[in-house]
């Protein structure tokens, strides 16, 4: 509804105004909320404890990548205009896109955390 994408669109302009002032924590708050509002619109009562546990996990590597913050914002503008112009195939690619693009860099995270494994011939 012209509602539901009016809350959606309040959550990603505060998190902008957020990353404007440099509180990361406004924007994971309100990237979390916008995260559950669309989850909760899917009357799914599979999809909202699943993201919920996910957001747990994720949040912390959220919390650190600023470059990330940027661009999930963005896919985020792109997700609510299809939505608002109710473009349902242009939703779906941008969801796709979103969650491919966050699992990549939650990938990328967790290999650059991870111990490089020693080639042989060398020492440990």
């Amino acid at each position: 509804t012209d509602e539901d994408v009016s809350t959606l669109r309040k959550y990603v302009e505060l998190s902008k105004a957020g990353m404007k002032e440099g509180d990361r924590l406004c924007v994971l708050k309100n990237d979390r909320e916008m995260h559950m509002y669309l989850a909760q619109m899917t009357k799914n009562k599979f999809i909202i404890p699943e993201l919920e546990r996910i957001r747990d996990f994720l949040d912390w590597l959220i919390l650190f990548k600023r470059a990330r913050m940027m661009e999930a914002l963005s896919e985020h503008d792109r997700l609510i205009e299809c939505l608002s112009l109710r473009d349902t195939k242009g939703a779906v690619k941008a969801i796709r896109q979103h969650i491919n693009n966050a699992l990549q860099s939650t990938l990328d995270s967790l290999k650059a955390d991870q111990p490089q494994q020693a080639t042989e011939g060398q020492d440990t």
